[in-house]
């Protein structure tokens, strides 16, 4: 029944009618009665008050919830003041810290970048070694090239892009302002497993486009992979890379789901699902059969793309998986054009290692197989600020992508309610009424602002280690304080492998013995050794 009312009358407006019939109603008894004049001027102003969240751009929550808006931020800070009180955050971990949310919002909101570029979640037992003197980076435009020896299109992108993020998990405002944000700014957009929208297309900015196991947008009426649906849309100048993922992160076998609320006609036509209907992708593509049948896939990609780059998006657990990925590659010569690493986080997917685990194994296993220079390594997860990119790239990544920093962009309020289609501003939902708090040409800007501001930032971090490039840093770079107090270059705690080093028998490499033990069960013909 109440969401019967919802549909016909959105109830969080209810404060400002409120507001406004009883401003009414106070006017006419003061007119007609004389009585009531201070209730007037009070419901007056809250009215007006209701009116102006409901009619500014900026603020997506106040445009949602006029009124009621100005309550849930007195709630968040008394959290932030009082952390006793009842209106503290009951999952803090679930959330970016609060020095991550001021970077943001320093730079969407008033344009310039905050006093402390190194901003990275409170871990003060890792830091950056500073030089003297410091160095002057001839821009903060930090680029580089996306492409191996079989790519026939090379691209040249920013070291900071967007993160996957598709169409069904965020409004189609979200996702247009998002893409608006990169073709001002010069990055790309990760599409999401969820397929190329008109939202993605409409504002021209460049693409990363994620085929996952659900094969959105190249799928035929069965749900195989279709070439010629893919090749039309991989030739399209918009998209510049191509990205396979082979399966989901989610566990026990599930692949990515999404509730009946957001399967509307638009998302299920990209996906092939029956709008009002839950759905759920394969929890693997069919060519993860095998490390051989994956890489064939991918050079089967370029090849239809016209040779454009094509990579493949890991979240690295076992390591005889990977490492059996990684003999496929030497054994058959071919390689994706990048890999992008999906970090675990702790607080939301405990799956996998945490970032700089997996980057640095990525990063050491191609260097052992002397493969490293026809592999770009991308790092994905909790990368917000300056700092977080730079610590990844030192452990080996050449470039990086963020989600929850360009959300923060957008407005999001880390209310937690993106499965349940009720996201307070507008971005994790396919209600259109909610979706149209989001303003793309206003909210683009602020995603330029951010990312600009961001990599503003990580040029003093490289300035201040004395370098002229962030693919210049090194774990010797980063220093950590062990809990025995002693502090140590994370290349000592992550020892590199040489060129070459895995390619002896046995490998020379310092890796431990549980490493090298998965190393040499690892059969380029299967994922699980026997």
């Amino acid at each position: 029944m109440l969401d019967r009312i919802n549909a016909l009358y959105p109830i969080r407006y209810t404060a400002l009618a409120a507001c406004v019939v009883l401003a009414l109603l106070s006017l006419f008894t003061w007119v007609g009665f004389g009585i009531g004049g201070d209730l007037v001027l009070l419901f007056g102003a809250l009215s007006t008050l209701g009116l102006r969240d409901a009619l500014q751009t900026p603020d997506p929550l106040r445009r949602n919830y006029p009124l009621v808006a100005h309550l849930w931020r007195a709630g968040q800070w008394l959290g932030r003041h009082w952390p006793g009180t009842k209106a503290a955050d009951p999952l803090p971990t679930a959330r970016l810290s609060p020095q991550q949310v001021r970077w943001v919002q320093g730079l969407t909101q008033s344009g310039h970048r905050p006093n402390t570029p190194w901003c990275h979640g409170g871990r003060g037992h890792l830091w950056l070694a500073t030089s003297w003197p410091a160095s002057r980076a001839p821009s903060a435009d930090f680029r580089l090239i996306i492409g191996g020896p079989d790519c026939r299109h090379p691209h040249e992108a920013s070291v900071f892009n967007l993160g996957a993020m598709d169409f069904g998990t965020l409004s189609n405002t979200a996702i247009a302002s998002l893409n608006r944000g990169a073709a001002l700014g010069g990055f790309i957009q990760n599409t999401g497993a969820g397929g190329i929208s008109v939202h993605h297309r409409r504002p021209g900015g460049g693409l990363i486009w994620q085929i996952g196991p659900g094969l959105a947008g190249c799928a035929d009426t069965r749900g195989r992979f279709d070439e010629w649906r893919f090749e039309a849309a991989a030739r399209d100048a918009q998209v510049h890379l191509i990205e396979v993922l082979p399966q989901h992160a989610s566990g026990h076998g599930l692949g990515a789901c999404l509730p009946a609320s957001k399967v509307g006609p638009e998302v299920a036509s990209l996906r092939g699902a029956m709008p009002g209907y839950p759905w759920q992708a394969p929890a693997a593509l069919e060519a993860m059969a095998s490390p051989i049948d994956l890489l064939a896939f991918v050079q089967r990609l370029r090849d239809l793309s016209d040779g454009k780059p094509v990579g493949l998006k890991l979240r690295i657990g076992k390591a005889g998986a990977w490492f059996a990925l990684a003999k496929a590659m030497h054994l058959s010569g071919i390689t994706p054009d990048f890999i992008n690493i999906e970090g675990a986080d702790a607080a939301l997917s405990p799956l996998g290692r945490p970032l700089p685990d997996a980057v640095a194994l990525v990063h050491d296993t191609l260097v052992g197989l002397n493969l490293r220079d026809r592999v770009r390594i991308g790092a994905e997860g909790r990368l917000v600020g300056p700092f977080e990119i730079a610590e990844a790239m030192a452990m080996g990544a050449d470039w990086c992508h963020g989600s929850r920093g360009f959300m923060l962009a957008l407005g999001c309020e880390q209310a937690l309610k993106c499965n349940t289609n009720e996201c307070p501003t507008g971005i994790a939902t396919q209600d259109p009424l909610r979706a149209q708090a989001l303003v793309a040409i206003d909210k683009g800007e602020r995603v330029r602002r951010y990312h600009q501001g961001t990599l503003e930032g990580l040029r003093a971090l490289v300035e201040a280690a004395g370098l002229t490039h962030p693919g210049e840093l090194q774990r010797t770079h980063l220093l950590w304080r062990a809990p025995s107090g002693r502090v140590v270059s994370m290349a000592e705690r992550y020892p590199c492998c040489n060129p070459g080093a895995l390619l002896t028998d046995p490998p020379s490499t310092q890796w431990p013995e549980a490493l090298l033990a998965e190393w040499s069960a690892a059969s380029a013909t299967q994922f699980h050794a026997d």
